[in-house]
């Protein structure tokens, strides 16, 4: 089966934003990103943007946005495929700092707190910080960081 016919079976999600839902894929082990509304302009942008941004991200950037690919079904839609990443509970609390951590040393000691309270590494954090600032990532909040390999990622990047 291809991926095309995954992402056609996708029923039940695991999870969802403001303008996408999201899907788990046993048999490729990806999480399938999908506009809730093919014809919304913002939610094409949001996947636009994260379909250029895989384009142009070095290998040792994919290890923070762990995108693994995309594809464009016959209609048009852009479908985002992701490594499967764990929600860190523990940073729901912390949801202000999120917000008030703008500049960019702020963020690098954000992260590397944050990344205490989790029981995470740390040696990333730079490299996080380095590309949300980088690329102009501007939706950084609790529920588009998610964890792989005992470090954090950015899981939603559709915002710059």
């Amino acid at each position: 089966m291809s991926i095309i016919n995954s992402i056609a079976k996708c029923k039940k999600r695991i999870g969802h934003g403001a303008s996408r839902n999201v899907f788990y894929s046993r048999r490729y082990n990806v999480v399938i990103k999908r506009m809730r509304d093919p014809k919304c302009a913002f939610d094409n942008d949001q996947m636009q943007s994260e379909c250029e941004l895989f384009d142009s991200m070095t290998e040792a950037e994919k290890e923070i946005f762990p995108i693994t690919g995309y594809v464009e079904l016959k209609n048009g839609e852009k479908v985002v495929m992701m490594k499967k990443c764990e929600v860190v509970d523990d940073l729901n609390e912390y949801r202000r700092a999120f917000f008030a951590a703008d500049g960019y040393r702020t963020q690098v000691k954000f992260w590397d707190e944050a990344a205490r309270i989790a029981g995470l590494d740390t040696k990333t954090n730079k490299c996080l910080a380095d590309f949300i600032k980088k690329n102009g990532i501007t939706d950084v909040h609790h529920q588009n960081v998610g964890v792989l390999n005992n470090h954090f990622v950015l899981i939603d990047a559709g915002c710059r």
